[in-house]
């Protein structure tokens, strides 16, 4: 199984990046779309894992003692992804992601879980696969404050042709 372990957002916060969607949609930016119930903010990828490891995860996840109630999101990026673009939801400085990143990282390392060293830029996906011309600075985006509702360790699967994220454990901040 694929493993991640990311913070989690309620109905109400799922519904406000459903309309940022909305608004890339508007200005024509054509992509591969966040499913609405696939919203997070990633902290650590696993990758592929046994179940043994994802048990192990488990008890690291309620092992964490760093915690995080909010983020504000205020601005959209993108990075390169195979010649293409993935736009993302930026994250305003949030010294508690940081803490609480860093916290998991050590502790994924002492437990002999290889992350990847790339720098941490703390993200909501919106969208893969647009165009890397796609005008995401036309986008106006409003600062919003969105309540965090868990830490959480995820499954990432295909069901039906469909990328799915499945919580298998969470810690509800």
């Amino acid at each position: 199984m694929r493993l991640f372990f990311a913070l989690t957002f309620d109905e109400a916060s799922k519904s406000k990046l459903k309309q940022i969607q909305e608004k890339l949609q508007q200005k024509g930016i054509a992509g591969r779309y966040t499913r609405r119930d696939n919203f997070h903010i990633t902290l650590a990828f696993i990758g592929e894992s046994t179940d043994e490891e994802a048990q192990h995860l488990i008890e690291i996840l309620h092992q964490l003692t760093a915690s995080c109630s909010e983020v504000a999101v205020e601005h959209l990026g993108s990075f390169r992804q195979s010649g293409r673009q993935l736009a993302w939801l930026g994250i305003e400085d949030n010294p508690v992601i940081t803490t609480l990143q860093n916290e998991l990282i050590e502790t994924l390392e002492q437990h002999a879980f290889v992350t990847g060293s790339c720098k941490y830029v703390p993200h909501i996906t919106l969208a893969r696969h647009i165009d890397k011309q796609a005008p995401l600075d036309e986008v106006l985006i409003s600062p919003l404050l969105l309540p965090i509702q868990s830490i959480a360790l995820m499954e990432s699967k295909t069901i039906d042709g469909k990328l799915v994220y499945h919580v298998l454990e969470e810690v509800v901040c």
